[in-house]
């Protein structure tokens, strides 16, 4: 799978929208420290916009997401098991503004 190709974001949304997803412990953590609910990611998959791919990550490819809910704007980096269809949600968050255009697309 090539570098920011479609075919990252058909995974994504597909693995999201089929519930192919693995949630660690951690990331639950994150979100709830973060406000963040489940919700949030779950019924935005047709907003996803991936703004960073990183296909050499340690353990699998990886892609920083953008999408918008109710709450907001929200960064998701995915870990993406391209065999299997699925994705592990490595963290969640706001992009704070200080980092990041308002938008939250671009890093400054």
């Amino acid at each position: 799978m090539q570098e920011n190709t479609p075919e990252k974001r058909r995974l994504i949304k597909s693995a999201v929208k089929q519930r192919n997803i693995l949630w660690s412990y951690h990331v639950f953590m994150r979100m709830q420290d973060r406000s963040i609910p489940r919700s949030s990611i779950l019924d935005s998959a047709d907003t996803f916009e991936i703004i960073e791919s990183y296909s050499d990550d340690k353990y699998m490819p990886s892609c920083l997401v953008r999408t918008e809910s109710e709450e907001g704007v929200i960064h998701i980096l995915f870990a993406l098991d391209v065999r299997d269809g699925f994705v592990r949600i490595i963290t969640a968050y706001r992009p704070d503004i200080a980092l990041w255009s308002p938008d939250g697309r671009l890093r400054l």
